[in-house]
């Protein structure tokens, strides 16, 4: 880790958060590494197959992801962890704050993608999440949704709990030397 550890040292909550980041990206870059990352025909386009790749691996992955996210989002806007609130009543106080995070685009080595697009101020909104809705198949434990836990869902999944870690401590510190440490997912924030 490149920073100075002593300066972060008056908010051990979001380091905390960060290195449970960390450790879900060591994990999900374990077991993406099995799987084919490429492009297949369909008609005239080509098609990432992200998709239709799924694991148990992916979804115990978006399954944690997905409660450190709800977690993170709640602090966040000073909501108690234990109070039961649906995501998008969440999303409603997070969009207030910062208006932008749901065009902030997440890159990997082969992809990018926009895991909080459904987070976007506008007027009767849903501001529902794709991957949360697989999540949320997922958790009720439904033998026949196994096919949400893909990668595509994995990576949106991983990719909004960064972006909420990245807002998380751009906040509590003023700037991301402490990101700099994650290794698979990247985005334009400026430092």
């Amino acid at each position: 880790m490149e920073y100075d550890k002593r300066k972060y040292q008056g908010k051990p909550a979001v380091v905390d958060r960060w290195k449970k980041y960390l450790l879900l990206e060591k994990t999900f870059a374990e077991a993406e590494q099995y799987v084919l990352k490429g492009t297949e025909a369909n008609g005239k386009n080509l098609e990432l197959i992200t998709e239709r790749v799924y694991s148990n691996q992916f979804k115990q992955l978006i399954m944690t992801a997905a409660v450190e996210f709800e977690s993170l989002a709640k602090e966040m806007v000073g909501i108690p962890e234990s109070q039961l609130v649906v995501i998008e009543d969440v999303a409603k106080s997070i969009v207030l704050l910062y208006p932008f995070i749901g065009e902030v685009v997440v890159d990997t080595d082969y992809v990018s993608r926009t895991p909080l697009s459904g987070w976007r101020k506008t007027e009767g909104g849903s501001l529902s999440l794709n991957w949360w809705s697989s999540y949320y198949k997922l958790k009720k434990g439904a033998e026949i949704d196994f096919k949400y836990a893909t990668l595509g869902c994995c990576l949106d999944a991983m990719g909004a709990l960064y972006i909420l870690n990245i807002y998380n401590i751009k906040n509590a510190f003023g700037n991301l030397a402490m990101a700099r440490d994650a290794t698979h997912f990247r985005v334009g924030v400026k430092d």
